[in-house]
């Protein structure tokens, strides 16, 4: 997936979807195994804020976050949220800075556009390393 978004600069649904649902349904049976639904409920609001914030994000900035970055968010805030609210906000935070890195970078490309969905990955999995 990163590698579509570093190359097209698009997050396509037929990809993002699918790893929602499943991250949803994983974690939907550790809730259920365990016999405790806080952490999922957690987890679930987590991901509303993710998407919410990025796609708040996308509608007040023109052409900086696609609705793939708003999927991928959602997926990033159900696992990040899983952990706590700490390494989601982490996450974002990390994975702002990288791009940000990115940016500073001198590229021959005309765009200065960063793909931020490999940025979003990278921080979310750098989170959940450091949480676990």
């Amino acid at each position: 997936m990163s590698i579509i978004d570093w190359f097209e600069h698009r997050l396509p649904r037929i990809v993002v979807v699918p790893q929602l649902a499943g991250a949803a349904l994983g974690l939907t049976f550790l809730c259920a195994a365990r016999s405790d639904p806080g952490t999922g409920l957690r987890a679930l609001w987590a991901m509303l804020a993710g998407a919410g914030f990025y796609l708040l994000l996308a509608v007040l900035v023109e052409g900086g976050v696609g609705s793939g970055d708003v999927g991928l968010a959602a997926v990033v805030g159900l696992v990040t949220g899983w952990s706590g609210w700490a390494e989601l906000a982490d996450a974002v935070v990390l994975a702002s800075l990288i791009a940000l890195a990115f940016l500073l970078v001198p590229r021959n490309r005309a765009s200065r556009a960063v793909p931020f969905g490999p940025c979003l990955l990278a921080g979310m999995t750098a989170m959940l390393t450091v949480a676990a």
